[in-house]
């Protein structure tokens, strides 16, 4: 019985995930990528960045210190970058008896996530650094890949 379950094993290793070499890169989800996010001119602390194609689901990576690395897939993203904080004091509870507080609000203006147009163009043969200027006051946001 043992034998049967070690030979039943040794069989399914490779479906399962356990091969090496260039399909290794597809079965974890890609390409490494990483970069930097400063939030006007100073690294952002905390908050995350996301990488989507249309039909998949968003890659998400943490920023910590301004620096943010992971796997994504080869090809063009959409990026949206968040970062939140609790809301002010003067907030009010969602269920002032149930002692619920509103969700944390997303300090990053708008058209750095749900209004991005920022794009990261991850590719096989690529460094796929990325950086990423947070601009507050300002209508602008860049991006520029590392040489």
């Amino acid at each position: 019985m043992v034998h049967r379950l070690l030979v039943a094993f040794c069989l399914a290793a490779p479906i399962l995930g356990c091969s090496s070499g260039a399909s290794r890169s597809d079965s974890v989800g890609g390409h490494a990528v990483s970069g930097n996010v400063t939030l006007d001119g100073k690294p952002l602390q905390e908050g995350e960045v996301y990488f989507s194609i249309p039909g998949l689901v968003p890659r998400m990576f943490p920023i910590r210190n301004g620096a943010f690395a992971g796997r994504a897939r080869e090809g063009v993203h959409r990026v949206q970058i968040c970062a939140y904080r609790p809301r002010k004091k003067e907030s009010q509870p969602l269920m002032p008896m149930a002692g619920l507080q509103p969700p944390p609000e997303n300090y990053i203006p708008a058209r750095f996530n749900v209004e991005s147009t920022l794009t990261a163009t991850v590719r096989a043969d690529g460094s796929n650094t990325f950086d990423f200027a947070v601009v507050q006051e300002k209508d602008t946001a860049s991006i520029r890949p590392r040489p």
